[in-house]
């Protein structure tokens, strides 16, 4: 079986070369989008969750709260499920770190014949490795459950930014999934048209081991490797492309896109990525061949007729 295909597959660069490599040539482009695409997605997600980092709940005390109240009010912070020790932050420090950041722009605000008007706080982040879609849900829900509490004035997480962050992730991620579903269905198309026009060169040739008596293994299985090899071949050149593209402009993008949380260095994808992309490069090739190929021998050849998938 393995003399057999290497055979078919010496005979297809043979037959119709120019049509390989017009489907190894488009097919890679394609992959390079969608690994280019993985790259981008990666290295957003990764800033996604150094933003997220920073999201946290502020829990303004009122400043007529006891040490009781105080103390009841830290011990039910603690027990939120997705968050870290709360952080207190009393009236002076408040001020302290007021002088030192803002204190040039509002000096007025801490005059001390109007006393401090900052409130002591809580500051309490949400753990590391919470998915960006459950974030405001997290939020929300200790809001609620804290703002009504004995002593809590107000509670903040910057709602309005929460909101429209939570919904540019996920607005990305189903981006993200329509283009590669959109991407896939072209792969497909590509290596299945490719192997129709080697099913068409070789209509004679599977015309006479269907009246050998050739089993559907023995035919069929050539034309799947085929659609396979073509399948991972691209992949791989896409990640080649895409790697050296990366190199070429990851020292640009850096620089210009630092705000986003990318000053850290951009990261191509891991090993165990480039394996699955390839992986999947083969599976598409398979997959599309198998479904072109899957009326032959039923006497598809010797009865002439124009459709492969007929």
């Amino acid at each position: 079986m393995s003399k057999a295909i290497i055979e078919h597959i010496s005979k297809s660069f043979q037959h119709h070369p120019l049509t390989l490599f017009s489907s190894l040539l488009v097919l890679t482009a394609t992959f390079t989008i969608v690994a280019g695409f993985f790259v981008v997605t990666h290295n957003i997600e990764n800033s996604f969750q150094s933003i997220g980092k920073n999201v946290q709940l502020s829990i303004y005390l009122d400043d007529s709260i006891s040490p009781e109240d105080k103390s009841k009010l830290e011990t039910q912070i603690k027990a939120l499920e997705g968050f870290n020790e709360p952080i207190f932050t009393s009236k002076s420090q408040a001020a302290e770190h007021f002088k030192s950041s803002m204190s040039a722009y509002a000096p007025e605000l801490l005059n001390e014949e109007y006393g401090n008007p900052l409130p002591a706080s809580f500051e309490v982040a949400l753990k590391a490795g919470v998915d960006p879609e459950d974030q405001l849900g997290l939020l929300k829900e200790a809001s609620k459950s804290i703002e009504s509490l004995i002593g809590v004035d107000a509670v903040s997480y910057g709602q309005d930014w929460v909101e429209n962050y939570a919904t540019v992730v996920r607005s990305f991620k189903v981006s993200s999934l329509l283009l590669l579903f959109v991407l896939f269905a072209g792969g497909m198309l590509i290596v299945s048209n490719s192997i129709k026009n080697s099913l068409e060169q070789r209509r004679e040739e599977i015309e006479i081991l269907e009246l050998v008596g050739a089993t559907s293994t023995e035919i069929r299985v050539p034309f799947i490797v085929e659609g396979a090899m073509i399948g991972v071949l691209s992949a791989l050149g896409a990640v080649a492309i895409t790697y050296l593209v990366f190199l070429s402009q990851s020292g640009l993008i850096q620089k210009e896109l630092g705000f986003l949380g990318l000053g850290n260095g951009l990261q191509f994808l891991s090993p165990s990525k480039i394996i699955l992309f390839s992986l999947f490069g083969l599976v598409l090739g398979a997959l599309s061949s198998h479904l072109t190929v899957r009326n032959i021998n039923t006497g598809w050849a010797a009865s002439g007729a124009g459709s492969v998938n007929g």
